[in-house]
C-alpha cells in the first residue's frame, strides 16, 4: 500500500538526535493541530518513570512535501529540553497531544546516554532508528518501492521528519 505524501495536516513530531547525554540539550519539532498542547516526557522501563511535563505549548499543523523525505521537514523548534544530569541512561518517549481538542498523542522517542558509558551499567540498549527511519515515507519517499510516491524509492533519507510506518 502506498501512503500519501502527507502534506498539510500532518500530525508529528521529530527530534533534533535520537540520543542526547545526560546534560545535553534535545530539541522537539511537533505539528499538531490542538490549538496549545503538552508534552509529557517518560524514560521507558518497569515501571515507567514520568520525567517532566511541559505544558501551554502554540500547536501549530505544518506540511512535509517531497523531497521532504531527504531534506526534511524543517519545522521550526517547538520545544528545547536539557537534560537533566540525574536523568539515568535509558530509553525515553515524548509524548504530546494532537487533535483538534488534543485527544490524540504521538511520540517521538529518543536515547538518553550516560556521560561515562559503563560506568553504571553494563548493559547496551539500541533502537531501531534505521530501520523506522528506511521505511518511514513521510515526505513522499520511503527506502522501498511498495510506500514511495511513484513506486520509486529515494536513494537518502532524513531523519528530521516525523515515523510514519506501512
Amino acid at each position: 500500500q502506498c501512503f500519501p505524501a502527507l502534506a498539510l495536516g500532518l500530525e508529528g513530531g521529530y527530534a533534533s538526535s535520537t540520543s542526547v547525554p545526560q546534560g545535553g540539550i534535545i530539541v522537539f519539532h511537533i505539528s499538531t493541530a490542538a490549538p496549545t498542547y503538552s508534552i509529557t516526557i517518560y524514560r521507558e522501563g518497569s515501571p515507567r518513570m514520568l520525567m517532566k511535563r511541559i505544558t501551554g505549548l502554540p500547536g501549530t499543523e505544518r506540511d512535509c512535501s517531497e523531497p521532504g523525505y531527504s531534506t526534511g521537514c524543517g519545522w521550526p523548534v517547538s520545544y528545547q529540553l536539557q537534560v537533566p544530569l540525574s536523568w539515568p541512561s535509558g530509553v525515553y518517549m515524548a509524548e504530546f497531544s494532537t487533535g483538534s481538542s488534543g485527544q490524540g498523542t504521538l511520540l517521538i522517542n529518543f536515547v538518553v546516554r550516560e556521560n561515562t558509558p559503563g560506568s553504571t551499567s553494563p548493559v547496551f540498549v539500541t533502537l531501531a532508528s534505521n530501520t523506522y527511519n528506511a521505511y518511514n515515507n513521510v515526505g513522499g519517499k520511503s527506502l522501498y518501492d511498495y510506500n514511495s510516491s511513484s513506486s520509486i524509492p529515494a536513494r537518502v533519507v532524513s531523519y528530521n521528519r516525523p515515523y510514519r510506518s506501512p
